[in-house]
């Protein structure tokens, strides 16, 4: 086993703690919109300890980030819910809620089926009323679809019908 350094046998990682002086150049540099990689090679930092410090501390080029370009996000102050209009509860650091409930999510996306991905205007074959689904479904309902499957068809043939034989009438 390889001795251990001093600074690795009081218990940190690695090599050499970055010092200050290095944290606030880092800083100045990713702002006057140098990459990851200039930065760790004018320092002469692996590239590894630059990431993880502007991971960790959000050090982002401003020339790299134009604010005005970016879509705008519903602030968490005053967010509602899309379907009963209730203030939300916004946690940092985590996606916006858009709705204060399951039961809201799922009574909005049914009051707008037609925003999902893939939907179109259909026509039930059985009982003709419009509806709007994804590319598979092919009935109205579970209703429609059994009626389709197990409904005697308009041409309904007897065995014997289909194998060519004629009904014989029996003679008494």
């Amino acid at each position: 086993m390889a001795p251990l350094q001093d600074n690795q046998a009081a218990g940190e990682k690695g090599g050499d703690k970055m010092t200050n002086d290095q944290k606030s150049q880092i800083i100045s540099l990713r702002k006057q919109g140098s990459s990851l990689a200039e930065v760790a090679d004018k320092l002469d930092l692996p590239i590894g300890t630059v990431k993880s410090f502007c991971s960790r501390n959000h050090p982002v080029a401003e020339t790299a980030l134009d604010v005005e370009s970016l879509p705008s996000q519903p602030s968490a102050e005053g967010a509602k819910c899309k379907k009963c209009g209730a203030p939300l509860e916004q946690r940092p650091h985590h996606r916006q809620k858009l709705f204060c409930s399951d039961k809201c999510r799922l009574s909005w996306w049914h009051d707008n089926r037609h925003l999902a991905k893939g939907a179109t205007e259909k026509t039930c074959p059985v009982c003709g009323s419009s509806f709007t689904a994804g590319a598979e479904r092919k009935y109205c309902s579970h209703s429609c679809y059994i009626k389709a499957k197990y409904a005697p068809s308009p041409v309904t043939r007897t065995k014997a019908e289909h194998l060519g034989k004629g009904v014989k009438p029996r003679c008494s």
